[in-house]
């Protein structure tokens, strides 16, 4: 049941399908002596998309990540 006058309080304004297309790379690093570190680059970028009721299609990604390793 929907209580407020608003688009976000109607469920079917949720949800959706979505294909992306991404491509990344691993690059192992020693950023500290005697630990393999690894940083992460990704970029995804959306194929199709079709998504319900009122929302933002989805723009282009970029996407970064570390990990450390002990």
């Amino acid at each position: 049941m929907i209580l407020a006058p608003v688009q976000t309080a109607n469920p079917k304004n949720y949800g959706g399908q979505e294909i992306q297309l991404g491509l990344g790379i691993n690059l192992l690093t020693s950023i500290f002596p005697g630990h393999a570190d690894r940083i992460g680059f990704e970029f995804v970028l959306p194929i199709e998309q079709d998504k319900d009721g009122l929302q933002m299609e989805t723009d282009y990604q970029f996407i970064l990540g570390y990990q450390k390793s002990f």
